[in-house]
């Protein structure tokens, strides 16, 4: 992201300000977190697995097998949106504190 804004100012030296920072912060949370949240998904629905559930999984696999047979791809993303809303929140809160 910075090579990319120092070409788009035509300064080699240009640094990126708070803003820009925030931002690059945000995207870097937002990937990460979309990429391991299904897995979070589905972990969190074997750690509150019991007797009486409506499914019964096996493991990490079968459940995650389960869920995408049983109900969509969009599953594993349950939730998704307020954990981004919170990611964003957290990094802005700590970019101001950190100032």
């Amino acid at each position: 992201m910075l090579q990319l804004y120092q070409q788009k100012t035509r300064n080699e030296d240009a640094q990126l300000t708070p803003i820009l920072r925030l931002g690059a912060g945000a995207c870097a949370g937002i990937i990460a977190m979309s990429a391991t949240y299904p897995m979070d998904m589905v972990r969190g629905r074997i750690t509150v697995h019991t007797e009486k559930s409506p499914y019964q999984y096996r493991g990490m696999f079968h459940a995650l097998t389960t869920v995408l047979r049983e109900e969509c791809p969009r599953a594993l993303y349950k939730g998704w949106l307020p954990s981004v809303i919170g990611v964003v929140s957290d990094l802005f809160i700590f970019t101001s504190l950190q100032s």
